[in-house]
C-alpha cells in the first residue's frame, strides 16, 4: 500500500506539490438501487463530480461497492473513506462493545480497501460528540488502532465542534489527534465562513484544515440564487486562507 498525500505543517503535498482540492461528500444511496449500486451507477454519479472539476470526495460514513475506489484509482480521484461512527454520543463511544464493533468493522472496511492508492486518508467518524472527554479518548484511541492497520496514511474524522462554546483550546476537542482538521461548517449567514474558518485555524495553527460540510439547502426556485450566493462566499473565504487545503460540497 502507499499513500499519494502526505501532510508538511499546514500544507498537503501530492507528489510533492502543494495541492487546494475540491469535491463532493458522496452518499451511495441511489433512488432505484438503494446502497446496492451497480457499476452503471457508479460511473454516472462519479463521472458527473470529474466533469465537475471535483478531484476530491470523502464517502459516506459506510464501507462502499468496490467499484467507487475503482474508479476513483483509475481516474486520479483521491477519496476520504469513513467507518462507522455517526453522530455517536460520549456514552456509546465510551462502551467496550460499541468500541469492539466499530474496530471489527473498521478492520474489515481497510482489509477490504487498502490497495487503492485511491484512498489517502481513514476517518475515525462523523459529527460525534468530540468534545467531550469521551470523544478526545476515542479519537486518540481509534487513531492509534487505525495506524496499526495502516501506517501509510492520513487520519482525520468530521467535527462538528469546532465552533461549540466548550472549545476554548485545541485540546479541548478531538481534532487535536487529525492529521488535518475536518470541519463540517454550516452557517446561516455567508458572511460567517470566514471567521469560523480563522476559529479552526487559531485552535490548531499547525494543521492543515479541509471543509469537510458546507452548503445551502436548494431553493424552490430554477436560479437557487441563494445557494449560489452561500458557495461563492465559502470559496471565496477557503481560497483567501492557504491553510485551508481542501473542500467537499455536502
Amino acid at each position: 500500500p502507499y499513500t499519494t498525500l502526505f501532510r508538511s505543517g499546514t500544507e498537503l503535498l501530492l507528489n510533492g506539490k502543494a495541492v487546494h482540492l475540491f469535491g463532493g461528500h458522496r452518499v451511495s444511496e441511489d433512488p432505484d438501487e438503494g446502497q446496492r449500486e451497480s457499476a452503471a451507477i457508479v460511473d454516472r454519479d462519479m463521472s458527473d463530480m470529474l466533469a465537475d472539476n471535483m478531484r476530491m470526495m470523502r464517502i459516506a460514513q459506510w464501507p462502499q461497492v468496490p467499484e467507487v475506489f475503482d474508479f476513483a484509482d483509475k481516474h486520479g480521484m483521491l477519496v476520504i473513506a469513513e467507518s462507522g461512527n455517526w453522530n455517536m454520543g460520549a456514552w456509546q463511544m465510551a462502551d467496550p462493545g460499541i468500541r469492539a464493533l466499530w474496530k471489527q468493522q473498521m478492520r474489515e472496511m481497510m482489509e477490504e480497501d487498502w490497495n487503492h492508492p485511491s484512498v489517502i486518508a481513514w476517518s475515525v467518524g462523523n459529527e460525534y460528540e468530540s468534545a467531550t472527554r469521551e470523544g478526545i479518548e476515542w479519537t486518540r484511541d481509534m487513531r492509534a488502532f487505525t495506524l496499526k492497520l495502516d501506517s501509510t496514511r492520513l487520519i482525520t474524522f468530521a467535527s462538528r465542534y469546532t465552533a461549540d462554546s466548550s472549545v476554548h483550546t485545541g485540546t479541548d476537542e478531538g481534532s487535536q489527534y487529525s492529521d488535518f482538521v475536518s470541519a463540517n461548517i454550516y452557517v446561516p449567514n455567508y458572511a460567517d465562513y470566514a471567521p469560523r474558518l480563522d476559529r479552526v485555524h487559531q485552535l490548531w495553527p499547525d494543521k492543515p484544515v479541509f471543509l469537510t460540510e458546507f452548503g445551502k439547502v436548494g431553493e424552490d426556485s430554477p436560479h437557487d440564487t441563494e445557494r449560489i450566493a452561500a458557495f461563492t462566499a465559502a470559496v471565496t473565504a477557503m481560497k483567501a486562507r492557504p491553510w485551508v487545503n481542501a473542500a467537499m460540497r455536502s
